[in-house]
């Protein structure tokens, strides 16, 4: 099969996983949709730190232009929330289909170089799930990409015309507010902007004015949104939370090469050994080393963090060497696996079961959630309108606050613990938990509902395929 087979069978392989349900981290879910849904169609959901009044340190901006008109879209049709999550999923995509092969483009200098990125960039698993996910880093790698195709244009014509720097100063603003984290990509890139904004002084006034005009425009909202009596910039308050050790030993404390030992390896597999060095004089390598090197400052990290390297490491690869055949089959193979895996197993029956409970009418006055052994329930799929919910989690609450939850996350709560808190709860239960850890409780349960696609990486000692709701019999 060649290469143009393969890349055209990509691309309903990733329309087909953008309508699967995957669950690959909360903040997907609870840094976006869980929050809109909220402030906008009237929501009971379990709104994450970032968004509370207290402690303002993410912006509604980015989400509103990016979610907005699908939430408006999903209030005047009245659709349900799956639907309004599937739209927002699929503009991903297809941002990311358009904004990739474009700046590519404009990027790589020879068709043969623009074809081979565009190709491997959409053949990685990344791309394939991770950017139909509704993460800001889905966002932020759109946003890397724009600019340095902007940059790269003014490397080699050394000029912009008035639009494009408008534009340029609307994208660093943006990315800013979407991800603080956004100027760790742009840092050495920027280099070839100070030259051109020093010899004129209209373009750097304007880029100036502009930036600060939509810096207002975001501050405004949030300031608004938050009911703040004072003006909010909340990239500030990010940094300020993420350059405290303490808040970050919270989340987990990673070594500092853990980027690139582990996280980099584990997004490229067999492809980490298409990397040629005749690229590393290149504005994408460029950026590559200024992200990665400058995210690996902090001691909390993430994979998901480095969404923008996969693009630019395509940019990177070589595969004319004979035995680079060999290795471009092993790097499809891994990610078509690795997409299955990500894309449809990891977690994949979370929203399912929330959908369930959305169709048989949950009533949180008269049921009590527990959740167990999964990643947090986004409420938002329940569509809980006009009613108070408590939402309760095992690291936050003591335990007698925890039994007073109408959905209580118990997380990775050790068995024993668990039986407890059922027994004293005292009102119906609704257990959802994987089909493996179901097991643990035989002869307390009664199966209700089974979901076949979901695993759970995280209790390996009772792995088995499926999750369930149960209710629990006293």
């Amino acid at each position: 099969m060649n290469w143009r087979s393969i890349y055209l069978l990509s691309i309903p392989f990733r329309i087909w996983l953008v309508f699967e349900l995957s669950y690959i981290h909360p903040d997907e879910h609870f840094q976006s949709l869980e929050v809109l849904c909220n402030y906008f169609l009237g929501y009971s959901t379990n709104l994450p730190w970032e968004f509370s009044p207290e402690t303002p340190s993410r912006s509604f901006g980015p989400l509103l232009l990016l979610y907005g008109p699908s939430i408006i879209a999903g209030k005047w049709f009245s659709l349900p929330p799956l639907s309004i999550y599937f739209i927002c999923k699929l503009q991903l995509c297809l941002l990311t289909e358009l904004a990739t092969h474009w700046c590519l483009y404009k990027l790589m200098p020879t068709k043969k170089e623009r074809i081979k990125a565009v190709y491997l960039n959409s053949l990685s698993y990344i791309t394939l799930v991770y950017q139909s996910h509704t993460f800001s880093n889905s966002v932020e790698t759109l946003i890397v990409l724009l600019c340095l195709a902007i940059i790269n244009e003014l490397k080699i014509e050394h000029h912009m015309s008035y639009p494009t720097i408008i534009w340029l100063a609307f994208l660093i603003t943006f990315g800013v507010f979407n991800r603080i984290t956004f100027l760790a990509w742009l840092l050495i890139p920027s280099y070839h902007l100070l030259p051109y904004f020093t010899s004129n002084f209209k373009a750097l006034i304007l880029f100036t004015l502009f930036g600060l005009l939509f810096s207002y425009g975001f501050i405004a909202t949030d300031t608004l949104l938050f009911n703040s009596s004072q003006w909010l910039l909340t990239p500030i308050n990010n940094l300020l939370y993420n350059l405290n050790h303490d808040n970050l030993a919270v989340h987990g404390l990673d070594s500092r090469l853990k980027h690139v030992l582990v996280n980099i390896p584990t997004m490229l597999g067999p492809g980490l050994l298409l990397f040629s060095r005749k690229h590393v004089y290149s504005l994408p390598f460029f950026s590559l080393v200024s992200g990665v090197c400058l995210l690996s400052v902090f001691p909390h990290q993430e994979l998901r963090f480095l969404m923008p390297a996969i693009p630019l490491l395509s940019c990177c690869f070589d595969v004319q060497p004979r035995f680079s055949k060999y290795l471009l089959k092993a790097f499809i193979a891994f990610n078509v696996i690795m997409s299955i895996v990500m894309g449809v197993f990891h977690q994949g029956g979370v929203v399912p079961a929330l959908n369930e409970l959305h169709n048989i009418g949950y009533c949180p006055s008269t049921t009590v959630q527990v959740w167990w052994r999964t990643y947090k329930p986004p409420s938002y799929f329940l569509e809980l309108s006009n009613q108070t919910v408590r939402f309760t989690n095992k690291d936050q609450d003591s335990k007698d606050e925890l039994l007073k939850g109408d959905i209580i996350d118990a997380m990775g709560m050790p068995l024993e613990d668990l039986s407890v808190l059922l027994s004293k709860i005292d009102r119906p239960i609704k257990l959802v938990t994987p089909v493996g850890s179901s097991l643990l409780l035989e002869g307390m349960l009664n199966e209700t509902w089974t979901y076949f696609y979901h695993i759970d990486l995280d209790h390996l000692e009772n792995f088995a395929f499926g999750i369930g709701i149960y209710d629990v019999i006293n």
